[in-house]
């Protein structure tokens, strides 16, 4: 199974990062109704790159197929740190997160 802890496992996080590319989650593993989700692509972004001011971490794309299957995919990014600790914050504009 696919994870995101590189230093957890002893991973070098380019290979983590691009083990991720392509990874089909079930629909059965989000705990809302959809038709499962996917990941486009994953890039690490290094520490040094332009414009970079939070250290490295993987880029994830990816969408999350919605049950209706003319409706639209949602389309989602997430940054996860290299050294992350597992934890997550989601923050947002209520209209906008659909809190």
């Amino acid at each position: 199974m696919a994870h995101w802890r590189p230093s957890r496992y002893g991973e070098a996080a380019p290979d983590a990062c691009g083990a991720l590319v392509h990874l089909e989650i079930a629909k059965a593993a989000i705990s809302l109704p959809t038709g499962g989700a996917s990941i486009a692509s994953a890039e690490l972004v290094r520490a040094d790159a332009s414009d970079n001011a939070n250290g490295e971490f993987c880029k994830i794309l990816g969408a999350i197929h919605p049950v209706d299957p003319s409706a639209p995919d949602i389309k989602f990014e997430v940054n996860l740190p290299s050294d992350w600790n597992g934890k997550a914050l989601h923050t947002g504009v209520a209209a906008m997160t659909a809190i």
